[in-house]
């Protein structure tokens, strides 16, 4: 029987490096990506080609996670947009997630020319960084970050970076496949 989890969100609140992203539609990048539900061209990122941008993500502590409980999993979320252009070349997106000096990629991924909104997923199940089971300190100081390469002269659109921690109610963390593969189209 799948034990009850708890989902946390963490979002970004401060820019750590993004000197080839531009915001549109909000003063800095962060709170163009820190929606609570992402809303599509009301505010978003763009970059040049192959740049990266990286934010610090809120503190466990300050969205209320327990520390003595288990974390089961942790997904990293993006939601982009590919050019609408039909002409447009395929673009790909990696999200990572870094802790330290060292990047940790997700899977990368082709966006499709005009394919609207799309929520891209990694699921890291342990801590990349330590290589054993996440701990609550190690969402203290963690960052998240987005690179897309594109060959089109219109750069795809990110409005949304987030963390999603699911954390274990009861007993020792147990994962029973909360998440589900592929985007979900907004």
């Amino acid at each position: 029987m799948p034990q009850p989890l708890r989902k946390i969100v963490l979002r970004p609140t401060a820019v750590a490096f993004d000197p080839l992203v531009t915001a549109h539609g909000a003063a800095t990048t962060y709170e163009c990506i820190d929606d609570d539900t992402p809303n599509g061209d009301t505010d978003y990122i763009t970059t040049t080609s192959e740049a990266t941008g990286v934010w610090q993500l809120e503190t466990a502590t300050s969205k209320g996670l327990d520390t003595s409980r288990p974390i089961a999993s942790v997904i990293l979320h993006s939601a982009v947009k590919a050019p609408p252009a039909s002409n447009a070349t395929d673009a790909t997106t990696v999200l990572f997630i870094t802790g330290g000096f060292n990047e940790y990629p997700g899977a990368s991924r082709t966006l499709i020319a005009g394919s609207g909104w799309q929520d891209f997923a990694d699921e890291f199940a342990i801590n990349p960084d330590t290589g054993v089971p996440w701990v609550v300190a190690d969402f203290d100081s963690i960052f998240v970050g987005h690179v897309t390469t594109y060959t089109d002269p219109v750069p795809p659109r990110v409005t949304a970076l987030w963390l999603e921690v699911w954390v274990a109610l009861h007993g020792r963390s147990r994962y029973h496949g909360r998440y589900r593969e592929g985007p979900a189209v907004y």
